[in-house]
């Protein structure tokens, strides 16, 4: 699973701009201080639905208090598509105005 993320102009030298992760875990120790508090936009690539993607996506979701929109990408059917529209919508977010999008 590959993401990108972005932050307000003001933070983006702060803030790193890409990752990519074998083996998906986030913890609050990994990621840069301000992180959680100004990210926005979250991008993620070649999403399969496994366990590790979706707590990595579910944390992100809850503990990012300005995001606007997390897009995911995924190479499966439109029926797995609309699961995960399901299954994320359950998901406590920090962000009151976050919108996911499944592509």
């Amino acid at each position: 699973m590959a993401f990108a993320y972005s932050s307000a102009p003001s933070l983006a030298n702060n803030c790193g701009r890409s990752g990519e992760f074998s083996e998906p875990r986030l913890e609050s120790t990994s990621l840069p201080i301000c992180l959680l508090s100004c990210l926005n936009t979250i991008t993620i690539w070649g999403f399969e639905g496994k366990l590790g993607e979706m707590e990595a996506a579910k944390y992100l979701l809850k503990n990012t208090e300005v995001l606007k929109k997390m897009t995911i990408y995924t190479h499966d059917r439109l029926c797995k598509k609309e699961e995960f529209n399901k299954e994320f919508s359950m998901f406590e977010m920090g962000s009151k105005t976050c919108q996911v999008e499944f592509i």
